[in-house]
């Protein structure tokens, strides 16, 4: 089903009289988009960095913003580095394309999230946990060199 809004949604949407609560899209963080004080943090960088400056990292001119949230990031949760992506879409495709070599053989369970699914790999995507299961015994089986990743 799709319903169209008129503005944004917050973490309640009402839709045909009746509220819904309402974590999809980008939305999963609770409203967060909605949030005054958020939107006017928001706003201020917007000011200060302007609205997209996507080549930053390969032009001649780049913005500090990128290595330094990156920097702050891995020190936050104790990695050795870091990269910040736009959405989560896009970090879904970079895992799955950075994995996706002859080494490995991807496998998915049900409803996996599409931002890891690759249309140049044959999906192995299964409709029940039954099916992912005898389909990752018989890749085992057969004792292939490839490793299996299972995604979910």
């Amino acid at each position: 089903m799709v319903y169209n809004l008129d503005s944004f949604p917050s973490n309640h949407i009402l839709i045909e009289g009746e509220n819904y609560l309402y974590f999809g899209g980008t939305s999963y963080l609770g409203g967060l988009q909605t949030d005054v004080d958020f939107q006017n943090i928001f706003i201020k960088n917007i000011r200060k960095h302007g609205t997209n400056y996507g080549a930053s990292r390969k032009s001649n001119v780049r913005l500090n913003i990128y290595d330094e949230t990156e920097a702050y990031l891995s020190k936050l949760i104790g990695s050795e580095t870091c990269v910040s992506l736009s959405s989560g879409y896009l970090a879904g495709q970079l895992i799955a394309q950075s994995l996706n070599t002859k080494k490995h053989s991807f496998f998915y369970a049900p409803n996996t999230h599409a931002a890891l699914n690759l249309s140049i790999t044959k999906n192995k995507s299964t409709q029940s946990y039954r099916e992912l299961k005898a389909i990752l015994s018989l890749h085992l089986a057969n004792q292939t060199e490839q490793t299996p990743l299972l995604f979910f």
